[in-house]
């Protein structure tokens, strides 16, 4: 067995135009989780549905722009304090995503919101959401550019510039999501000594505790790229959260033959 896996390997090396095994293999990884991809797609256009299971932060935030109609309070939304090109990527365009759908949510029920940015390179993609959900309620002439901010380059002003907002702005409910560090503590401290409910969600364990100890509900680790399925419930971000568990069997499944074949010294 050991003898052919080094055929194998020699036969690959030989004849992949230079690519290595390990990237053909996660090129094969791709090819199989973007036919997974399809395949939910067209269960999803049938009479198949996805269950998600609850998660208290997202029907709080759907939850919170019912109350804001009701009360006059605006809503506060951040993709957090990262930007998009840095190693927290994915946790900044979740947030991104989670915005998104929130203020599209709220304008069509015209309820003020205040975004809050720590990225020049997000703020436009923020803006750009912004006004598109307006425009897609039919209230164009709502929309105000200056409710998305940037709230300075440094998590330290970043963070001050979200107290800020929090104290001094009629904000009912907040929401963090996105790349998140040590300012969660200070912005989840003064959240509570103005009253608003706090939505924290990070996939970065120096903050979690943070978020714990200050936010009402918290989004852990992988349940923030969750948030176009739970906020939007659109059938392409439903069936990548079915590839997903359904990647996860067949990783699992490849890990217990490999200790199976190993244990029997194949």
């Amino acid at each position: 067995m050991s003898n052919l896996l080094l055929d194998l390997r020699s036969l690959l090396e030989s004849s992949n135009a230079g690519i290595s095994p390990a990237g053909l293999a996660a090129l094969a990884f791709l090819a199989l989780a973007a036919l997974l991809f399809a395949i939910a797609l067209v269960k999803m256009s049938g009479t198949f549905r996805v269950s998600l299971r609850p998660l208290r932060g997202y029907e709080q935030m759907l939850e919170a722009i019912g109350e804001a109609a009701e009360s006059g309070q605006a809503i506060h939304l951040s993709a957090g304090s990262g930007s998009v090109g840095a190693a927290a990527t994915v946790d900044t365009l979740a947030g991104v995503n989670a915005v998104a759908a929130l203020v599209a949510k709220a304008a069509t029920s015209q309820v003020a919101t205040v975004i809050t940015t720590a990225s020049a390179v997000v703020l436009p993609l923020l803006q750009a959401a912004s006004e598109q959900a307006y425009s897609k309620a039919g209230a164009s002439a709502e929309y105000d550019p200056a409710r998305v901010r940037f709230a300075g380059d440094d998590r330290n002003v970043y963070a001050v510039s979200v107290c800020d907002v929090l104290l001094h702005e009629p904000v009912g409910t907040s929401l963090l999501l996105g790349s998140l560090g040590e300012e969660t503590l200070l912005i989840g401290e003064r959240g509570q000594m103005a009253g608003v409910v706090q939505v924290t969600g990070t996939a970065n364990t120096r903050a979690l505790p943070y978020a714990i100890a200050t936010a009402d509900h918290v989004l852990l680790g992988e349940e923030i790229y969750a948030a176009g399925a739970y906020l939007t419930g659109q059938a392409s971000h439903l069936a990548s959260l079915l590839v997903q568990d359904w990647l996860r069997l067949i990783v699992v499944g490849a890990i217990l033959a490999g200790v199976i074949a190993k244990t029997a010294g194949w």
